[in-house]
């Protein structure tokens, strides 16, 4: 019966080293998961971001609109004047420019960072699946290392070997220990 404790030493140890190999693939998947949250938020924070930055350049564009007009009153220029209308107009196009590639620099940081996200989710995924196979590699090949070791006296091939007394003999030898 001493080759009871090999046995499963060796039961064991395969389960044990599965099992953490199929724990740990599950843990980078939701480690990777988690990564991806976090940049899933910074894209809706760098839209934010653009988004009040733009709302700035607008308020900056009514202003210098407002002070153009008011300069061209204390001048004594019409509000009508071409030059004071080409001015304002001048001024009201760059502003819009000026939103508009804010709120652009703050979409393309956000598809940036959910392209991030989503790399990092597959990347997540291919890892548990990295875990799984890894564990079934180490219980075949458990399976194996056991039946090389302890299954050799059961095989086909090797019972036509033996006499029907040896294989009698040493089967009566185990149970009578």
């Amino acid at each position: 019966m001493e080759w009871v404790s090999p046995l499963l030493e060796r039961i064991l140890g395969t389960g044990i080293t599965a099992g953490s190999q199929l724990a740990a693939g599950r843990a980078s998947k939701r480690a990777a998961d988690f990564e991806a949250a976090q940049l899933t938020q910074r894209a809706g924070e760098a839209r934010a971001v653009s988004h009040r930055q733009a709302e700035e350049a607008r308020l900056e564009s009514v202003l210098l609109q407002s002070r153009a007009l008011a300069v061209a009153a204390a001048s004594g220029a019409g509000a009508s004047d071409p030059s004071v209308v080409n001015a304002i107009a001048n001024i009201a196009k760059r502003g819009d420019y000026s939103i508009r590639s804010r709120v652009y620099e703050g979409e393309a940081a956000g598809r940036r960072y959910e392209d991030a996200a989503t790399a990092r989710r597959y990347e997540g995924r291919q890892m548990e699946k990295a875990g799984e196979m890894r564990a079934l590699s180490t219980v075949v090949q458990g399976g194996l290392s056991l039946y090389g070791r302890y299954g050799e006296e059961d095989d086909p091939a090797n019972a036509s070997s033996q006499s029907s007394t040896a294989r009698d003999l040493e089967y009566d030898d185990w149970w009578t220990e």
